[in-house]
């Protein structure tokens, strides 16, 4: 199969551009016989031929008509087709029905009068409809038309009974053709019905009536004559139709061997390679859910046209087998498409989200069953929610966690984030939006990127990266994390690129949100280690230009172990930084804030500093203990704003030794009011100064430092 032909929803006549591939050519041999048989035992008789929607009707048809057209048959047929849904109302569809009855009929003279007895019974039908829009019928015009109507015998019942006669000696079987039955209204179909049944129930004329059996007893049922009774529906269809043909369903081997088809013509057309696991996946889901619901030939090529179509436009920014299961759910339920999209935060996993939390906390049988209701109030057939929550689970592991009674794996999200799987935050909207969106990067274009800093040839990749790691940190840095074994990469420059970043990301701000900045100092900390030896004390001395990026430089190298010379060397040069600072008043915390990273990697050469410069009174004790009260972002009760943080008794007894601490600054606790409201005083050194000395002094009385 060649992908343009999954686009093509025209009938198969078994011809090399429309081949035959499901083996209708022999039902249709049947047919033909079918109806030799019925000219031979009946003067007019109806039949119907019966399947779903898209499972070859009209195809079946073409290569019957063919056959009798080209004298296939054992009679000499003349064959008239009807579509009653291409008439815009009932006078329009008496009249078009009669005039193709009458063009079936040869043009000679032989033929004439039998043809002008057909137009007649056509106007006698349609009283004063549209007669104009005969247009086949050799009426003068409008007028002559109705003139003839009322005229002498022109009675329905003698107009009717000479096209009897004149039919009766006709000698050759007209087959009528009418399709797409189960497109039309409720008055609609009624009127075609009683059309074939009475007054064109003729001597020589057969129809054969096409539709989706299910859809048509629905319209039945809502016309007066059936009043909502699907057996009353049931009934009146076979007193309709003398011989039903119902078209063979697709067998298992069929459906399988088209699937199997496009989805060969669909990876080739884009170059998608499959490894094992994909073919396991799509063997999963198809055996799961979508062979239920793939029946029909059109079935098969519309959603695999979808998956073609699309499929382009996100390419290798997408999981192929989560985006071909997404495609079949957007196809088959799109209103369960768009419920997934609402859901996102339930559904992906890489980042907190409080509505994700919220559904954690319930059982693993609540969140199933509350998929569950989500799915049929999207308007999921019962019958269909089980193997569509199977499906889905495949892709999404809090739902597959839900429906098994397990719990999420850390493997399996890292294994949807390696192939940029739907179930990840990072892509997920990249499967609802046909493209990578704007606030996201392609994984191309951080290749790109990388490569031209390694080289040192800036291109617009590399501004776009840049601009990514800025307003987009967590995600981007995942992305460059994955890389970084990569000959693109180039550890001295990147890590350059990061502390660059690490300046402008804002501080974080909310319970939740680091702006990023402990994602790309892990990074850091990665790159650190792939420099090795390079990573001197030149190169990290020219990256530490300012507090801020010191500060990177000290949690990246946090990321090392103690004795790697990177980490020692970093220890080094913020020992300097702080030596060059004499004073406290004017430092800011970022360059203060230092000393955490050093006392992590030379705790007692931190103490030894400290207390040097605590006895020599270049910083006195009050205002080393103020600065030990840290200050952050506060949100709550009106905009974000700064605010006092915490102050660690456990920092200050490592660091200073909680009883000289007690023993020297006795006077000042003793005065200590311990009124300071974290949240709404300003973080001001005299408030964290006085939130300290609050903090000791409820120390100092539960017995602390003793």
């Amino acid at each position: 199969m060649d992908a343009n032909e999954l686009y093509r929803d025209s009938t198969v006549d078994g011809s090399p551009t429309a081949p035959d591939l499901l083996d209708r050519a022999r039902y249709a041999e049947h047919l033909v016989k079918l109806l030799d048989r019925v000219a031979d035992g009946d003067d007019s008789s109806v039949l119907a031929l019966i399947g779903p929607w898209g499972s070859g009707k009209s195809s079946v048809l073409e290569m019957a008509t063919a056959h009798l057209r080209s004298g296939g048959g054992e009679e000499t047929w003349l064959i008239g087709e009807c579509n009653p849904w291409a008439y815009a109302d009932q006078e329009s569809l008496i009249l078009g029905f009669f005039a193709e009855l009458r063009a079936a009929l040869p043009k000679g003279d032989r033929w004439s009068e039998t043809r002008m007895r057909i137009g007649e019974i056509g106007a006698s039908a349609s009283r004063l409809g549209k007669v104009g829009a005969f247009v086949r019928m050799d009426a003068s015009g409008p007028v002559d038309a109705v003139t003839a109507l009322i005229a002498g015998d022109n009675g329905a019942a003698a107009i009717r009974k000479r096209a009897i006669e004149s039919l009766g000696g006709v000698g050759r079987p007209i087959l009528m053709v009418l399709d797409d039955l189960d497109r039309l209204t409720p008055s609609e179909l009624l009127m075609v019905f009683k059309l074939v049944r009475q007054v064109g129930r003729l001597p020589n004329v057969y129809y054969l009536l096409c539709y989706d059996e299910q859809t048509l007893l629905d319209v039945l049922k809502r016309t007066e004559l059936v009043g909502g009774d699907i057996r009353r529906a049931q009934d009146y269809l076979e007193k309709m139709v003398q011989i039903r043909l119902d078209l063979p369903a697709l067998r298992n081997p069929q459906i399988t061997s088209l699937t199997d088809a496009a989805i060969d013509a669909v990876v080739r057309e884009n170059g998608v390679r499959l490894d094992r696991p994909q073919t396991d996946r799509i063997g999963t889901a198809y055996h799961s859910h979508m062979k239920d619901r793939l029946s029909t030939p059109r079935a098969i090529r519309r959603f695999f046209a979808q998956v073609n179509a699309a499929y382009g436009a996100v390419g290798e920014d997408v999981d192929f087998v989560d985006f071909m299961l997404m495609t079949f759910v957007r196809t088959v339920e799109p209103a369960a498409y768009a419920m997934l999209h609402r859901h996102k935060d339930l559904l992906v996993e890489g980042g907190f989200t409080v509505p994700g939390y919220l559904e954690n906390q319930k059982t693993p049988q609540e969140r199933a069953k509350a998929w569950t209701d989500r799915l049929r109030g999207a308007g999921v057939a019962e019958a269909d929610i089980a193997g569509l929550l199977k499906l889905l689970s495949l892709m999404f592991p809090p739902l597959d966690a839900a429906v098994s009674g397990s719990s999420v794996k850390r493997g399996d999200l890292e294994d949807i984030w390696r192939r940029l799987g739907v179930g990840h935050a990072d892509f997920f909207d990249r499967y609802f939006s046909f493209g990578v969106p704007q606030e996201d990067i392609a994984n191309s274009t951080v290749a790109e990127g990388l490569r031209q800093l390694s080289v040192g040839q800036p291109g617009d990749e590399l501004a776009q990266l840049t601009a990514s790691l800025r307003s987009d940190t967590d995600r981007v840095v995942r992305k460059v994390d994955a890389m970084l074994g990569s000959p693109e990469v180039n550890p001295g420059a990147l890590l350059s690129l990061l502390v660059d970043v690490y300046e402008h990301v804002p501080e974080p701000i909310g319970f939740l949100n680091d702006g990023g900045r402990f994602g790309l100092a892990s990074l850091g900390g990665k790159l650190l280690a792939a420099l090795g030896a390079a990573a001197d004390r030149d190169l990290l001395s020219g990256l530490g230009t300012s507090s801020t990026r010191m500060e990177f430089l000290a949690v990246a190298a946090e990321r090392l172990p103690t004795s790697e010379p990177a980490r020692v060397i970093v220890g080094q040069i913020i020992h300097t930084r702080l030596e060059a600072a004499d004073a406290l008043d004017g430092m800011p915390d970022e360059l203060f804030n230092l000393i955490w990273p050093w006392g992590r990697t030379d705790l007692e050469g931190l103490r030894t500093w400290m207390r040097d410069r605590i006895e020599s009174g270049t910083w006195p004790l009050a205002a080393v203990i103020a600065r030990f009260v840290t200050v952050s972002w506060a949100t709550g009760n009106g905009p974000p704003r700064r605010s006092i943080a915490q102050f660690s008794l456990k920092d200050v007894d490592a660091i200073l030794g909680l009883p000289s601490v007690l023993a020297e600054l006795a006077d000042e606790i003793e005065s200590a009011t311990g009124d300071v409201d974290v949240f709404d005083a300003d973080p001001t050194a005299e408030n964290r100064l006085q939130y300290a000395l609050g903090v000791l002094k409820t120390a100092r009385d539960r017995g602390a430092g003793e």
